[in-house]
């Protein structure tokens, strides 16, 4: 859930992008992709975290504009685009069947309801009435459409893998035919939903509370009257500022712009030198340690869970980052619905006992552990990339800690791509990532044997098969039970120590917002139930 001002334990790490292909019903092409940079924004690492110096002092207490940052050199196509400087803009201009709660629980948005038939057919009612900026009415038709482009688009295309077949079955039904059971479809499908036959334009009709339109002075997003919320809009009219990467801080403190989302332990620190509030929301990326399974410590799974039993993610977070992420000590987020702290019993927690049951000794009496069988040496390489300092202290810090409890322990920090090729090649016994999940925290590309993000060197089909039993769970008590017999077993094999999922943060000016509770689809959902205020003096300012 979104939080005010409140600092929380954990850490973040390497980001891996998941980069499953998709096995997509409609062999057609995609109808082209609009031009544009496909990256912009923060996007480029910085060496030190200090290195923004920018003077910000002075800034202007107030106006009578509600400003964003804006790329108009970038797409605007929620389907295809991936701008960082425009991605905030997307849930303003596009609504999706449903939304994500800020415990990861869909919220019908477009959708008026569904049925599901032993978890593989979907049949999806859309809501009438709803107008797209274009004039038309939404029809199934569209829906169908959106689904099917986004499956051709790598931004989506890992969500849509399991579906097998969409079509339209009337005016305002979807029919959606999966080919594994699957009960938490609706997690996924927050996806943006444009009008047929747009998919080539740079900016899609869609059907959210605001519309893109430019005027002699610059670009502009105004309310749609037609959006059934258009009466509680807090705004009429969002004005959108082009602002490079070096401006951003001073942009800000000026009240140039009036909201950024951050990752505040990611490659690059903007360092801020105005007042501005803090609020964090859930995100689906999982931040842990991951063990060389193949060979070295991590092949021994007593020396994974004695090892694993060292690790305290709320302390570990502590001394290395922020507080801007949820600590985890499990695979499942705690901010997911219907987690249950009763699971964490299954958490390895008596170092000596599991130490003792691993049977290591120091055979040399050099103040080391080796393996007793064979009297081998036991040495631990913990391998990180080093594209910033949060990372890099997080794995020196275990290191540190590996090192006092007897383990002959190195940090190994390696640039990206040697550290994603010492990945592929094994080269580490225990390693620093970070997956982003899909919204359903499905986990099958770091556990499952040939999953895109096993880097473990795991080949355990037992992971595979608690994974689908909590998809193919038809209740919520079911799936209660299915997630905690996943979680009982990957905190008793060890091959993956959870850390924090991450959160992202949202700043603004104080007193200048009130209401902010956007889900994890994006931070302007609900922006009707937001105040903002506008052309007076802000609270907190002098």
């Amino acid at each position: 859930m979104l939080k005010t001002l409140k600092i929380r334990l954990i850490s973040t790490v390497l980001v891996i992008a998941l980069t499953a292909s998709c096995s997509a019903w409609n062999t057609k092409p995609p109808d082209g992709e609009p031009a544009g940079p496909v990256q912009s924004g923060d996007a480029s690492p910085a060496p030190d975290e200090n290195t923004n110096t920018e003077d910000n002092a002075g800034y202007t207490p107030s106006d009578s504009l509600f400003s964003l940052r804006f790329d108009p050199k970038a797409s605007l196509n929620p389907l295809y685009s991936m701008s960082v400087s425009n991605a905030d803009l997307w849930t303003l201009m596009y609504e999706g069947l449903f939304r994500l709660s800020p415990d990861l629980e869909a919220v019908p948005v477009l959708c008026e309801s569904y049925t599901c038939e032993d978890g593989l057919v979907y049949t999806f009612t859309i809501r009438q009435g709803i107008i797209c900026h274009d004039g038309q009415e939404l029809k199934a038709a569209d829906v169908e459409y959106s689904i099917d482009r986004a499956a051709h688009g790598k931004k989506y295309e890992n969500r849509l893998t399991n579906v097998r077949a969409v079509h339209a079955s009337g005016p305002y039904t979807l029919r959606l035919v999966l080919r594994n059971p699957d009960y938490l479809l609706p997690t996924l499908l927050d996806i943006p939903i444009i009008r047929q036959d747009s998919i080539a334009k740079t900016v899609p009709e869609g059907t959210g509370p605001y519309r893109l339109t430019e005027e002699k002075d610059g670009w502009v997003l105004e309310a749609w009257e037609s959006h059934r919320d258009f009466a509680s809009l807090p705004v009429q009219r969002i004005y959108l500022k082009t602002v490079e990467d070096g401006y951003l801080a001073r942009s800000f403190a000026t009240r140039e712009i009036d909201l950024l989302t951050r990752d505040l332990t990611g490659p690059v620190t903007l360092n801020l030198y105005a007042e501005y509030e803090t609020r964090y929301m859930n995100t689906s990326s999982l931040v842990f340690f991951g063990f060389n399974t193949r060979r070295g410590a991590g092949a021994d799974r007593a020396v994974r869970r004695a090892i694993s039993a060292l690790i305290d993610p709320v302390s570990l977070s502590q001394t290395c980052f922020k507080g801007t992420v949820t600590a985890s000590p499990l695979v499942l987020s705690p901010a997911l619905g219907g987690y249950d702290r009763a699971w964490e019993e299954f958490l390895p927690a008596d170092y000596e006992t599991l130490r003792d049951a691993a049977d290591l000794r120091d055979t040399d009496n050099d103040g080391f552990w080796d393996r007793s069988k064979g009297a081998r040496s036991l040495s631990i390489t913990v391998l990180v990339n080093d594209e910033n300092a949060y990372k890099v202290r997080a794995a020196e810090r275990l290191t540190e800690l590996l090192f006092r409890m007897g383990f002959r322990a190195e940090t190994k920090s390696l640039p990206f791509e040697e550290y994603t090729k010492a990945l592929e090649a094994g080269q580490f016994d225990i390693f620093i990532g970070e997956a982003l999940l899909m919204p359903n925290m499905d986990l099958s590309p770091l556990l499952k044997d040939g999953g895109k993000l096993n880097y473990f060197g795991s080949t355990d089909g037992k992971y595979g098969t608690l994974i689908d039993a909590v998809f193919a769970a038809d209740t919520a008590e079911a799936r209660s039970l299915a997630r905690q017999e996943l979680c009982r077993y990957c905190a008793e094999e060890a091959v993956i120590i959870p850390v924090c999922y991450k959160n992202k943060a949202v700043m603004t000016h104080p007193g200048v917002i009130s209401g902010i509770d956007p889900s994890p689809s994006g931070v302007f959902t609900g922006i009707a139930d937001w105040t903002i205020y506008l052309d007076q003096k802000k609270e907190g300012d002098s």
